[in-house]
């Protein structure tokens, strides 16, 4: 590799990206390959996520905006170089914070920053904020942290689910309005995330920032339809779920599973992608009656240009900082590799059949017990990363005070807050206990949640839940300790919060988890009694589904 060329006289005649011949090399090409794990692992667990699969298109969109605007015979100069050697030093950084802690999220956003910084100082044709828009579809495929992508996905599906009541109210078709769960008379139908698979509001929000990059759309069209992008998501959602309804309704169509749901899916994502480049092309048009310029010299959209030349920087300072940088990217390379091949990578957990064959069955909870009567037992698969666990195992009781649901729930990575999953179904929380000890003072072995809902039809619930490791052991809310050794519990409090910072797998931290509960329903409030009998039925069954489920689980796991 050719050394950078620290001379000044150099620097002045070629600007000073121009001097730095391995430009490339060290800025691109070394951090990426030295966090190539990494990003294969973002890589995975993006296409786990259905409402973030379509980050190869936003990727490839990228790629195809810098080789066909990019000249590559134009270096930066000036302050807009000191600006990208800063930017690549940052990024640099991320990635060995993204090595030292295995985080892919952190990793990914490293390669954000990396592309950005390379960008910027490769291209100087191609302006600023140019380089921002073209970097923004990456950003738009990166999850945002602290779980504001299901915070997103909630406030969609709430919002989709109320419109589309009262959609359905104006065409007189009987239904029941129950929290995110619209039911008809053929069937109850739950609104799925209202930004799910290809009509995504990640992956409408990606089509806005190609459709502005290709119209080369000023700064206030630019931020008009991207702050438009919930109300495309929105009517799009609403648009399926009506359609829906009326093919049940009318047509005696199913179109809520299967190939036909998938199609309709894709026909109102064009649609909406349809909207979003007319609502460009009548804002552009818009714009040219007002007072605001049609197209802003340096906008984020905006066309690509030559830079005007600058006052070069002091490069004393500068040239330490790229050297800095430049030995510590070489670095990267053999740290990477030995963190991305000695740390294992966790693996989801596989229900194999004999997984399936040792897990408790219909048989092994009673018929009758204290006052409950047995009446069904179903087996349900889900999808790999579901809320609700990829497999259930469900009995179902009757009693004088309703019916009851006990269910063993499988498998999830630490801590799962079950109550948030009925909360999305439409329950609401009227109280939560961590109870400890039994009716008679005494301390339990495993501690246990009781919850308490309400629902808008008028109808109740209690839930009893426990949460266990494959050890058997009772993991609680916030709970640092999980019966680890000193070293782990230490290594849990320093790296889990930069690892939860981006919605990434905690299983090299967390361990795998399955979840047990009775949610019992009634149409009045549960009272002492009901209370009473639920917890007794809850802690009788629940001894004996751990015990039943511990070797199945272990096996699992291995």
């Amino acid at each position: 590799m050719k050394a950078p060329t620290a001379s000044i006289t150099t620097a002045s005649k070629h600007g000073l990206l121009r001097a730095l011949s391995s430009w490339d090399i060290v800025v691109l090409v070394v951090p990426v390959l030295a966090i190539s794990a990494l990003l294969m692992t973002q890589a995975k667990f993006l296409w786990s996520k259905q409402h973030m699969q379509f980050f190869p298109l936003a990727y490839a969109a990228a790629v195809w905006f810098i080789y066909k605007e990019g000249k590559h015979d134009s270096f930066a100069t000036g302050y807009r170089s000191v600006v990208s050697i800063l930017a690549s030093v940052s990024g640099i950084a991320c990635a060995y914070a993204a090595i030292l802690i295995q985080s892919s999220w952190l990793g990914n956003f490293a390669f954000d920053v990396l592309l950005f910084a390379w960008c910027l100082g490769r291209f100087a044709n191609m302006s600023v904020l140019r380089v921002v828009g073209i970097c923004s579809l990456l950003l738009v495929a990166l999850p945002p942290p602290f779980d504001l992508d299901l915070s997103m996905i909630q406030w969609l599906q709430g919002v989709s689910t109320w419109v589309s009541t009262r959609l359905l109210d104006v065409l007189s078709i009987n239904h029941v309005h129950n929290g995110n769960v619209i039911a008809i008379q053929a069937k109850s139908l739950f609104v799925e995330e209202a930004c799910s698979g290809v009509d995504s509001q990640y992956a409408l929000m990606a089509v806005a920032g190609v459709l502005l990059l290709v119209s080369n759309a000023g700064l206030f069209v630019s931020l008009a339809t991207i702050i438009t992008v919930p109300i495309w998501a929105i009517l799009g959602n609403l648009l399926r779920i009506n359609l829906i309804v009326l093919g049940i309704e009318f047509f005696e169509i199913d179109l809520s599973s299967g190939n036909p749901h998938t199609l309709l899916g894709m026909t109102t994502f064009a649609l909406a992608a349809w909207a979003h480049w007319s609502s460009v092309q009548f804002l552009n048009w818009l714009q040219s009656y007002s007072v605001v310029p049609k197209k802003m010299p340096d906008s984020t959209f905006g066309k690509a240009t030559a830079d005007s030349p600058v006052v070069d920087s002091p490069r004393s300072s500068l040239t330490l900082v790229w050297w800095l940088a430049y030995f510590f990217t070489l670095l990267l390379i053999p740290i990477g590799l030995v963190f991305g091949l000695a740390i294992p990578r966790a693996k989801e957990p596989e229900i194999t059949q004999k997984v399936r064959d040792m897990l408790p069955n219909q048989d092994d909870l009673p018929k009758q017990v204290l006052g409950f009567s047995f009446r069904d037992f179903q087996l349900t698969d889900r999808e790999v990363n579901s809320i609700f666990g990829s497999h259930s195992r469900t009995w179902t009781y009757a009693s004088n005070h309703g019916n009851h649901v006990f269910s063993l729930d499988l498998p999830f990575i630490g801590w799962h807050a079950l109550w948030g999953c009925y909360e999305r179904t439409g329950w609401q929380k009227m109280s939560r206990v961590l109870i400890q000890s039994d009716d008679l003072g005494a301390k339990l072995d495993s501690p246990y949640y009781e919850v308490r809902f309400q629902n808008d039809d008028g109808s109740y619930a209690i839930l009893h839940f426990s949460l266990y490791d494959e050890l058997g052991h009772p993991i609680l809310e916030g709970d640092v300790n999980l019966k680890r050794s000193l070293y782990d519990r230490a290594e849990r409090v320093l790296k889990e919060g930069l690892l939860r910072l981006g919605n990434e797998s905690q299983s090299r931290f967390d361990k795998a988890s399955f979840q047990i509960q009775l949610l019992s329903r009634s149409l009045s409030p549960p009272n002492d009694q009901m209370t009473k009998a639920c917890r007794e039925m809850f802690l009788r069954s629940r001894n004996l589904v751990v015990e039943e489920s511990l070797p199945a689980f272990k096996e699992m796991l291995k």
